[in-house]
């Protein structure tokens, strides 16, 4: 039988380090342990959206993106992180270099190519939106070279 061990700390705010309430996640387990502290996290990235509180939010996504690893989680939270950066901390240099990051681990990601392509066209940086473009078409050229091979 395995065992599982998972300790939570819970500082309230305002006697916190932070000021602010503070949990603290300390795990030892199998998948399913880091599975359950995901999903928690997930649900806490969504109350931290709702409430608009973008510092806990960063953070949150900055813990998931240690814990995560596969390449399409990780692409995901970086996302995460970008969108933040962007909008939030109105940081167009954070954003690009997080979703270069992206392209870095999944570089056929359409959500990741699509964001670098804005990006690189509002910043009239040509010669980097030419190589978005080019593999924009190359993921098109791929998915109509298997459409011929299924037919």
């Amino acid at each position: 039988m395995e065992h599982f061990l998972a300790l939570v700390l819970w500082f309230p705010g305002p006697a916190s380090y932070t000021g602010e309430d503070v949990a603290e996640f300390h795990i030892h387990g199998g998948r399913a342990v880091l599975s359950a502290v995901l999903r928690a996290m997930g649900a806490m990235a969504s109350i931290y959206e709702r409430q608009e509180r973008w510092d806990e939010l960063m953070e949150i996504y900055k813990r998931r993106l240690a814990l995560v690893d596969n390449d399409e989680e990780r692409v995901q939270t970086l996302h995460g992180i970008a969108r933040i950066a962007e909008f939030q901390a109105e940081d167009r240099d954070r954003a690009l270099s997080t979703y270069l990051e992206a392209y870095e681990l999944l570089p056929t990601d359409e959500e990741t190519l699509a964001q670098l392509h804005r990006l690189y066209a509002t910043g009239s940086q040509w010669p980097e939106l030419t190589d978005i473009i080019d593999q924009e078409i190359a993921i098109i050229d791929a998915r109509a070279l298997a459409r011929a091979d299924d037919a």
